[in-house]
C-alpha cells in the first residue's frame, strides 16, 4: 500500500508543476486564504510572487481581490526585514 501512495503523490507533484502560475497561486489563496513569497518559492518555485498576484488582481478572470499585508520584523542579526503577505478577501 506505500508504494500505491507514492505514486499518487509523485502524480500530484507532476500535474501541479505544470500547471501555469496562477493556475497555483489561485488555488492556493482559495485554498488556504493567504500566501508569502517564502511560500510561494518554497512550495511551487515561484520567485515572482508579486508578478502573478497583479496578473490576479487586474489581467486574469474572473479578477481576485487581494490585499497586501505588509510584515515587519528584526532577525537575530538586528537587520529590519519586510515582506508581503497576500490575502484572499471576501467579495
Amino acid at each position: 500500500m506505500v508504494e500505491i501512495k507514492k505514486i499518487k503523490v509523485l502524480e500530484d507533484e507532476q500535474i501541479i508543476a505544470k500547471m501555469p502560475q496562477t493556475v497555483k497561486v489561485r488555488n492556493h489563496l482559495l485554498r488556504y486564504g493567504s500566501i508569502t513569497s517564502q511560500e510561494a518559492w518554497r512550495l511551487y518555485g515561484i520567485t515572482r510572487l508579486s508578478d502573478v498576484i497583479y496578473k490576479l488582481k487586474y489581467k486574469r478572470h474572473p479578477l481576485m481581490n487581494i490585499k497586501t499585508e505588509m510584515i515587519y520584523y528584526t532577525d537575530e542579526y538586528g537587520n529590519h526585514i519586510q515582506y508581503g503577505k497576500y490575502i484572499l478577501m471576501e467579495e
